[in-house]
Order: structure tokens, then C-alpha cells, then sequence
């Protein structure tokens, strides 16, 4: 399994794609060229599972793009990996530091896909 975390900013994705041998690092823009970089190194993965947390907006345009693409997502309270990483004692922020702890985060809790539903 491969697990990607991603720090969303209204500009920028800060991106963590961690697998059983490495991380990869990459930084795209919030939009659609973004998403279709994105998309060009997720395929180079199998059985991915793409985790982000749901603050603002600037995470929606990106999730219906990974669903329409037939990526696993899970879209988490922010909450939830801030506690993660109180317990973890994780204490360096930064984007790129944000995007390991949302894919650490989804290796260690989430065992499958879930999104939250605003009405």
C-alpha cells in the first residue's frame, strides 16, 4: 500500500507519497495543471490511498478530481491529526513536515476511504 498525505493551501498542495521504501516529495499548485502532476506520479504507485484534511474549501475541487480518477481518499477532521501528532510528539512544522504526518496518519488510523459530508 501506498499513502499519500497532502497539506492543502489555497495556492499550493504540499504532497508526501510514502511507500514501503521511501518518501517522495512534491509541491503543485491548487489547480487543475496541479492535479494532473499529482495524478502523473500517483500512477507510477500501486494501491494508493491519498489522505488530506478537511479545512476551508480549497481541499473539494481536489477530492472530486481523485474520485473521478478512481483514487482511495480519505478527507479527515483536522483535529484527529493534530491529536496524532500530540501523541506522536511531533513538534517541527512545516508544509512538507504536514504532508508526512497526514500520510503517517493515514498508515496508521484510517483502514478505509472516507470523506466528510457537509449539507
Amino acid at each position: 500500500m501506498t499513502y499519500v498525505g497532502i497539506d492543502v493551501s489555497k495556492k499550493t498542495l504540499d504532497c508526501c507519497v510514502l511507500d514501503a521504501d521511501n518518501e517522495v516529495y512534491l509541491k503543485v499548485q491548487n489547480s487543475q495543471g496541479g492535479y494532473d502532476e499529482l495524478m502523473s506520479l500517483l500512477v507510477l504507485y500501486d494501491d494508493v490511498h491519498v489522505c488530506l484534511e478537511a479545512t476551508g474549501s480549497y481541499w473539494q475541487s481536489l477530492v472530486e478530481f481523485l474520485a473521478a480518477n478512481d483514487v482511495r481518499v480519505s478527507v479527515e477532521n483536522p483535529a484527529k491529526i493534530h491529536y496524532f501528532a500530540k501523541a506522536s510528539m511531533l513538534r517541527m512544522k512545516s508544509d512538507k513536515r504536514d504532508a508526512l504526518l497526514i500520510a503517517d496518519y493515514c498508515k496508521a488510523m484510517v483502514k478505509r476511504p472516507r470523506l466528510l459530508l457537509w449539507h
